[in-house]
C-alpha cells in the first residue's frame, strides 16, 4: 500500500545518501542491508533514479524545490521527482506527495526544455548492461558442488557468454519461441527426436537459466543480466557472493598464498577481503582497515556471513598504522576511495567531461599518499593498486607518480597479457596495468596495476628501466618456484591454492598447485606465524 511506497522511497534516499558519501557501492549498499520492502524494488529505484539525475537535479535547482519544500531532505526529494516526472507516479499519499505535487506544473513545463539540453550527453552514454557475476566462496563450498546444483536446478552450463547479447538470455536468440526449442540443449534434442511439443519455459535456453565459468577467475561464474539471485539459497547461504568481475581482479591478481600475512587498506564493504581469505583457505592472516564505523560495521558482517576467520578488522586510518608493527606482512591491497565513475550504475552523471576537476585532484593526492604507505612497509612484496574509475589522473598518473619514487625498489609487472585493454600510453611501462571497459570487458569500468620488490641485483640489472617493456614483466614466464617463505605449503585441490595465478591465465596454469614440502608441516592456523626459511622465496623467471 501507501505505506510501503512511502518506506521505499525512504530507503532509495537513503541508499542515495550513502553513495554520495562513498559508503560503499550501489550493490553492496544494498544487498548487505535488510529493507522492510524487496530489495530488488530499491535497487531498480536508485538506478533508476540515477539515470536520471542530471535532469532531476537541474529540474530542483531551477524549481528552487528544496528551499520552497525544506521538510524534504535532497535525496527523497530526488527519489519522487523521478516517480513523478519517468516513473509511474508518485505512489505513496500523505506529506511528502503533497509537498511534490504542490509544484507538479512547474516541474512538468520545464522537463522538455531540460531534457532537450542534455539529450547530447544521454546519446553520448554508453548504454550497458553487464552479466550478473557471482563468486563461488570456497569457504564454504567447491566450484564444482555449486556448478553441480544450479544444473540440478535446470541451469545450462555453456561454454561462454562473451560473444552473445547481455541484454538478454545469451543463448535465447538461438530460441524458436513457436516450438519452444533451442535445437541446443539434450531436453529440446529429446523433444524435436520425438516430435513432441515443448514448453518454452521448460527450456533452459528460454527460461534464461544458462551460466559458464569466466574465463580468468576461475572461481566465478557468469549469468545472463536478466538472471537475478538475490532470494537463491545459494545466496543466502554465502556459498556465492554477488561480486563484479572488476571487483574480483585485484584479489585474483594479488593471489596471496595460504598462510601469508596480507593487509586490505581499505577493507569495507568487504568483498575483495573476504575474496583473499577464500583464495587463502583461511589459512594466515589479513588485516583489514577501514576508518569509517558505519563502512566498519558492513565489514564485520561479510567477514562472518562469509566465514573468513583469518581477517583481524581494524577500525583504523591505514594511513595512521606504523609500517614497522608488521614486518611480516608481505602482500597489500590498495583500493581506496575514488570517483567511482567506471561503475556502469554511475556513468550517467560521472562522465569525464563533467568531472569536478578539483575533487579528482583531491582524491589522486589522497590514493597517492596510501600507494606510497603501503610500498614503505619494510617486508611488502607485492603490492596491488586499483580503483574503480575511468580517469587518467586517479589511475596511470598515480601510477607513475608513485613509481618514480619508489623505481629502485619496485617494478610494474606485466599482468594478464591476453587481456586487451591495458593502462593509456601516458609514461613508458604504462601497458603493463590493465583497464576494464564496460562495452568490451563485459565487466564495470575498472584500472588495476600490481607493483612488485625488486629482490636480487640481476632483477634489478635488467629491469631498472621500468618503461621497457621487455624487461620490465616479471610474469612471462612458464615456470614457477615454491614460494614458502614466513608461508605455509598448501594442499593440491582448489580451496587450498597456492598457485600464483597473477598473470597466468592458460588452463595449463591455471591448473598448477603450489609443490608440497617434503617435510610434513603442521597447520598452525591464522593466528601462528610460521618460522622463517631461507632462500626458498620464489619469482617468476623470464624464460
Amino acid at each position: 500500500g501507501r505505506s510501503m511506497a512511502s518506506r521505499l522511497y525512504k530507503d532509495a534516499a537513503e541508499i542515495l545518501s550513502r553513495m554520495e558519501k562513498k559508503q560503499g557501492s550501489l550493490k553492496s549498499l544494498v544487498f548487505s542491508q535488510t529493507f522492510s520492502v524487496s530489495k530488488k524494488k530499491v535497487y531498480a529505484l536508485v538506478c533508476q533514479t540515477l539515470k536520471y539525475k542530471p535532469i532531476i537535479v537541474e529540474l530542483m535547482d531551477s524549481s528552487q524545490l528544496l528551499h520552497k519544500e525544506s521538510q524534504l531532505s535532497p535525496f527523497l526529494c530526488m527519489v519522487l521527482v523521478y516517480d513523478l516526472l519517468f516513473g509511474k507516479g508518485i505512489q505513496c499519499g500523505g506529506p511528502m506527495k503533497q509537498a511534490i505535487n504542490r509544484h507538479k506544473v512547474e516541474l512538468k513545463r520545464m522537463l522538455p526544455v531540460i531534457e532537450k539540453k542534455h539529450e547530447t550527453v544521454a546519446q553520448s552514454l554508453p548504454s550497458v548492461q553487464l552479466p550478473r557475476y557471482a563468486r563461488v566462496n570456497l569457504l564454504h563450498t567447491t566450484s564444482d558442488d555449486v556448478i553441480k546444483r544450479f544444473c540440478k536446478e535446470g541451469y545450462l552450463l555453456v561454454d561462454s557468454l562473451s560473444t552473445l547479447s547481455l541484454t538478454s538470455c545469451p543463448a535465447s536468440s538461438s530460441v524458436n519461441y513457436q516450438t519452444g526449442h533451442c535445437g541446443r540443449c539434450a531436453q529440446c534434442l529429446a523433444a524435436e527426436d520425438s516430435s513432441s511439443s515443448a514448453d518454452p519455459h521448460q527450456c533452459p535456453m528460454a527460461a534464461e537459466k544458462v551460466f559458464c565459468r569466466d574465463t580468468h577467475v576461475p572461481e566465478l561464474l557468469v549469468f545472463p543480466f536478466s538472471c537475478s539471485l538475490v532470494d537463491h539459497p545459494l545466496y543466502t547461504n554465502t556459498d556465492i557472493i554477488l561480486q563484479d568481475k572488476a571487483s574480483c581482479l585485484p584479489s585474483y591478481l594479488l593471489s596471496p598464498l595460504p598462510g601469508s600475512h596480507v593487509i586490505d587498506a581499505c577493507a569495507a564493504p568487504g568483498n575483495k577481503t573476504t575474496h583473499l581469505a577464500s583464495l587463502m583457505n583461511n589459512h594466515g592472516c589479513i588485516y583489514a582497515f577501514d576508518k569509517d564505523l558505519k563502512r566498519f560495521q558492513t565489514l564485520k558482517k561479510m567477514i562472518k556471513r562469509a566465514g573468513a576467520s583469518c581477517v583481524k578488522p581494524s577500525l583504523h586510518d591505514f594511513l595512521q598504522i606504523n609500517p614497522s608493527d608488521y614486518p611480516t606482512v608481505r602482500y597489500i591491497l590498495v583500493d581506496p576511495s575514488c570517483s567511482g565513475s567506471g561503475i556502469v550504475g554511475r556513468m550517467e552523471f560521472h562522465t569525464e567531461a563533467s568531472v569536478d576537476s578539483k575533487r579528482l585532484a583531491s582524491l589522486a593526492a589522497f590514493q597517492r599518499k596510501i600507494l606510497q604507505h603501503a610500498l614503505n612497509f619494510p617486508s611488502v612484496e607485492r603490492v596491488v593498486y586499483s580503483t574503480c574509475s575511468v580517469h587518467e589522473e586517479e589511475n596511470e598518473r598515480v601510477v607513475e607518480s608513485v613509481l618514480q619514487d619508489f623505481c629502485s625498489s619496485f617494478h610494474l609487472v606485466h599482468i594478464m597479457p591476453e587481456w586487451e585493454n591495458r593502462g593509456r600510453p601516458v609514461f613508458g611501462g604504462a601497458e603493463h596495468c590493465i583497464r576494464a571497459i564496460p562495452e568490451k570487458d563485459q565487466t564495470n569500468g575498472f584500472f588495476v596495476a600490481l607493483f612488485q620488490r625488486i629482490q636480487d641485483e640481476h632483477i634489478q640489472s635488467s629491469e631498472s628501466d621500468v618503461g621497457d617493456t621487455t624487461q620490465t614483466t616479471a610474469y612471462k614466464s612458464d615456470r614457477l618456484q615454491c614460494h614458502a617463505a614466513d608461508e605455509t605449503c598448501c594442499d593440491d585441490g582448489e580451496q587450498n591454492r597456492g598457485e600464483f595465478s597473477t598473470a597466468q591465465t592458460t588452463t595449463a596454469l591455471k591448473d598448477k598447485r603450489c609443490h608440497r614440502s617434503k617435510k610434513k608441516k603442521k597447520d598452525f592456523g591464522s593466528s601462528h606465524t610460521p618460522r622463517r626459511k631461507k632462500n626458498r622465496r620464489f619469482y617468476p623467471v623470464n624464460s
